[in-house]
């Protein structure tokens, strides 16, 4: 799932990156180690576009990439294959059915493709996604 999109944003994007694609972030948040991943990350939001990003460096200062990317609404960002925030169950499950994680996935609340290690996790209420995430959600 490592060539999966989001809009134009993918995992790896370097820091000088992101700020050509959305401008510079509302907010940052402290720099902090992340034992899991020996990493340092940064959250960087745009809450007026329904994006959060993880930005990983290997040194408090260095070169900043993202790492994960978590959308939410007023996000219209569409996934590789079309599934926006608002898309139904049946949209995700039949744009990534061969990728479906069964052990992980939670019926009507989480669809997980690929693994909660590297992939897009769909994150649903009432049928519909109100949330998607890329990246590592457990190390």
């Amino acid at each position: 799932m490592r060539e999966e999109i989001l809009g134009e944003l993918k995992l790896d994007l370097s820091a000088q990156q992101v700020i050509q694609l959305l401008g510079n972030p509302t907010q940052k948040g402290q720099v902090e180690f992340w034992a899991g991943d020996a990493l340092y990350h940064q959250y960087w939001y745009y809450p007026n576009q329904g994006i959060t990003l993880s930005m990983a460096s290997e040194t408090e200062k260095g070169q900043q990439n993202i790492a994960f990317i978590k959308l939410v609404s007023p996000s219209t960002l569409p996934t590789k294959r079309g599934i926006t925030i608002g898309s139904s169950i049946e949209e995700v499950s039949l744009a990534y059915a061969k990728e479906k994680d069964q052990e992980m996935s939670i019926p009507d609340q989480t669809f997980v493709a690929g693994s909660i290690y590297g992939g897009l996790i769909f994150t649903f209420d009432q049928g519909r996604v109100i949330e998607i995430f890329l990246g590592a959600a457990a190390e």
